[in-house]
């Protein structure tokens, strides 16, 4: 060659693809020893063409990536997509140097994909580096404030991952036509999946948006979309015979009052490729039936009325074929989907939310996990496949108000905290917690009488607004009453007041030293409204207790409690029940024997009745 280099060339048969002569090329560079390489890449691509371990076709990418598609039986939506992936990254050239699409099977080298990857990450537009200005239309105009300088933006993670899945299946099909050896982009890694952030809009956003498109009059379009949580597509694609209803009465009758079942039938999508709209198979190939609760049914019903009436007006009558949701009052021309995305769009743009139209998806799916709704039903409703994997992984966002159901859950589990060791006296604290201050108000109310023996504690919500905390400090506050042995808790009850015969209140703190004296050293007598502690009493001594159900030991315990103390001792039987698991529903089947420290014979056994 011109440049001193030497270009070695294997006669390899025909090409497979188009007949010609077929030939193996490399080209060794100029310098010391070349000749010595040529005769060994002579040698390999010799041995290559023996052992049939050779390309059969000079293709190059872009050729194996149209004949992918072509063959391919995937969607026609699909095809267009990577279509235009191929054609404006993979067939773009940067720079001088020939675009990754021209290369052959031959030429494709590790470093040489991953240079590409490295493109597409930098530019999606890929720019020259130089900043050119990005002009707002392409025919030739007077640029105005439309027409912007270039800026360098990169391709999503999620594109070029598809980019990279698609170059791979291509090759592998190329490898069964018997065009190519070996796929080059199995060895390589594949791109990292971008992480499932979901952002679905709170409830108060929520109810923005569906009278927003209520007035726009696509209100039954989005409360539709925000119950069912359906995809665009199948949302577009439903037809009145899709509202299926079982009714619970004959004759005529109001089906919303006589609470008749209304079911959605989801089994067909609305798909479009530029100008072209056709109804297709769902995205998961599957057919499902989404129950409607009776005011989602009212609101679909109510809309069909309309329906039928603008249809009258332009003496059209609508069947059970028609569109439930339609761009022409005749119910025979579907919204286009890019079209209702956009619009949707400027709603939420708006309102000052930002949000997408998939993330109704989002929504639906974060609001029924977050009311414990089986995850197994809520992938069935979404139309997802895998038991519901992809629901969690990628649909279900975090929510506050099952997190602190969580935690209370978890508080609730947790072991009572330990009690003061007798002869061990605690530091008093500097400042009381707010759980403590509010524990104690609710005690001496108790204790004067203004909470009487057996009635029930005021609802957490007025406690909350009275003394002007959180509903997690009320919780806490009724732990420490519960500690006590002042009040008796039940799930799904409120707290009812104990009779005070020996409460496990720790003692009241020693005087603050902050307190103000005379000048004989005499105190000054506390403010009013300010517990007085009472006198220190003799601890109770520790027993050892054994809890028994259906005549069988199930649980050793310590405590500390005087064993002529029935109350307490029943507040630690129930602490005990639960504790194992079991609930204090059946109490005919548990009783509770009580040790003194190394005797065999129970001092006395505490039987409770339900």
């Amino acid at each position: 060659m011109p440049s001193g280099s030497l270009r070695v060339r294997v006669y390899a048969g025909a090409d497979i693809r188009t007949g010609k002569d077929h030939y193996l090329s490399e080209v060794i560079p100029a310098g010391p020893g070349a000749e010595t390489v040529a005769e060994q890449t002579r040698a390999r691509l010799v041995k290559q063409v023996e052992d049939g371990k050779h390309p059969k076709t000079n293709a190059t990418v872009m050729e194996v990536i149209t004949e992918h598609l072509r063959l391919s039986d995937m969607g026609e939506h699909n095809k267009e997509t990577l279509r235009r992936y191929a054609d404006k990254h993979v067939a773009a050239s940067f720079g001088a140097a020939p675009s990754f699409g021209e290369l052959t099977y031959s030429r494709i080298k590790p470093k040489t994909y991953l240079e590409f990857q490295a493109e597409l990450r930098r530019c999606r537009d890929h720019c020259d580096g130089t900043g050119p200005v990005k002009h707002y239309a392409s025919v030739s105009h007077r640029c105005d404030g439309r027409c912007k300088k270039h800026v360098c933006k990169p391709l999503a993670p999620a594109t070029i991952r598809k980019i990279h899945f698609m170059l791979s299946a291509a090759f592998e099909e190329a490898v069964v036509w018997e065009w190519v050896p070996a796929n080059p982009f199995e060895p390589l890694r594949k791109p990292p999946a971008p992480p499932a952030l979901p952002k679905p809009p709170s409830t108060e956003d929520a109810a923005r948006i569906v009278m927003h498109a209520w007035a726009a009059g696509y209100g039954a379009m989005i409360w539709l979309a925000m119950v069912t949580g359906v995809r665009r597509g199948e949302l577009l694609a439903l037809r009145r015979k899709h509202l299926l209803v079982r009714h619970t009465q004959l004759g005529r009758h109001d089906c919303v009052e006589s609470a008749c079942e209304h079911t959605l039938f989801v089994h067909r999508a609305v798909a479009h490729c530029g100008k072209k709209i056709w109804e297709k198979d769902t995205k998961s190939h599957q057919q499902r039936q989404i129950a409607l609760d009776l005011q989602t049914a009212a609101v679909l019903i109510a809309h069909w009325d309309a329906c039928e009436r603008q249809a009258a007006l332009v003496d059209c009558v609508l069947t059970d074929n028609s569109l439930l949701f339609s761009a022409t009052p005749d119910g025979e021309t579907w919204i286009v989907p890019d079209s209702f995305t956009q619009r949707y769009a400027r709603w939420v743009k708006a309102l000052g939310i930002d949000t997408c139209l998939k993330n109704l998806r989002h929504y639906s799916a974060t609001e029924l996990i977050s009311a414990g709704v089986d995850i197994r039903t809520v992938a069935g409703r979404l139309g997802h496949s895998g038991g519901g994997v992809t629901t969690l992984k990628v649909y279900a966002a975090w929510s506050s108000a099952a997190d602190q159901r969580a935690s209370l859950v978890l508080m609730d589990r947790m072991p009572s905290r330990p009690q003061v060791v007798p002869g061990i006296v605690p530091t008093p604290p500097t400042q009381r917690t707010l759980p403590e201050k509010l524990a104690d108000d609710l005690y001496d109310q108790i204790i004067n009488g203004a909470i009487a023996t057996g009635d029930p504690l005021p609802p957490m919500a007025e406690l909350a607004a009275e003394h002007n905390v959180s509903p997690f400090t009320v919780h806490r506050a009724v732990g420490m009453l519960k500690q006590w042995g002042v009040i008796e808790v039940s799930r799904g009850k409120r707290a009812i007041v104990l009779p005070i015969v020996n409460s496990l209140r720790p003692a009241a703190q020693e005087a603050d030293p902050r307190t103000p004296t005379t000048a004989g050293d005499e105190p000054v007598a506390p403010p009013p409204h300010t517990s007085v502690a009472a006198p220190p009493t003799a601890a109770p001594g520790v027993v050892q207790l054994e809890l028994i159900e259906l005549g069988k030991p199930i649980k050793r315990m310590s405590a500390q409690v005087d064993p002529t103390d029935t109350n307490a001792l029943a507040n630690l039987m129930r602490s005990a029940i639960r504790r194992t698991g079991r609930t204090d529903i059946n109490l005919d089947d548990f009783e509770m024997a009580v040790y003194t420290p190394g005797s065999d014979e129970p001092i006395t056994t505490v039987v409770m009745v339900a």
